[in-house]
């Protein structure tokens, strides 16, 4: 977190620290705000999730919020995902996963069995969890953040900019990612792209 934190300092040329606009907890929770959009858009927190529900245990709880619910099964059937108000205007007949709250699942109608879910999830912790590769988008995603606060006329025009850096970073990470994560074509002499 330090590092990124005086890189956002320097990049706001907020440096002399007799006299700091922006003190280290606000800018460390512009940098969580940063990561957890990273951490949205780009997928990068998927996890697997499984529980037995019974009588006594009915949900599903998690530590961190669910940002994106990928996949969900019940008993090795997919399923469905509504949100409570919905299940309760219209109750589900077949199993359903059901968000009792960004970190609470259960199954209606309810009956015993194993759920499982993917999902893109946040972090509790107060630490940068992204890989390296990721930190020149933290700090652009952050900076963008942090100028949206008015601290003087010049900030507006400078959102601009620093969002399409912004944009054009996670662009080149979605395609990493994007690149590790499907299958390859390897074109040969005989197969031609």
């Amino acid at each position: 977190m330090q590092t990124i934190l005086l890189q956002l300092r320097s990049r706001l040329r907020d440096t002399d620290y007799e006299r700091l606009s922006f003190s280290d907890t606000e800018l460390g929770d512009v940098i969580l705000q940063a990561q957890s959009k990273i951490i949205y858009e780009l997928c990068t927190n998927i996890g697997h999730f499984r529980q037995e529900l019974g009588e006594r245990d009915s949900t599903l709880e998690l530590e961190a919020p669910v940002l994106e619910i990928i996949h969900a099964k019940f008993n090795g059937k997919a399923c469905d995902l509504k949100s409570y108000t919905q299940a309760l205007k219209h109750p589900p007949s077949s199993p359903t996963l059901i968000a009792l709250s960004p970190r609470a699942y259960t199954i209606a109608p309810f009956t015993s069995g194993v759920l499982e879910i993917w999902a893109n999830t946040d972090t509790n912790e107060r630490e940068v969890i992204l890989d390296p590769l990721y930190h020149r988008a933290l700090v652009l995603g952050a900076l963008v953040i942090v100028l949206e606060i008015e601290t003087n006329a010049s900030n507006l025009d400078r959102v601009g900019f620093y969002t399409k850096l912004y944009e054009k970073e996670c662009d080149k990470l979605r395609a990493i990612t994007n690149a590790s994560r499907e299958k390859r074509a390897f074109i040969t002499p005989f197969i031609k792209a």
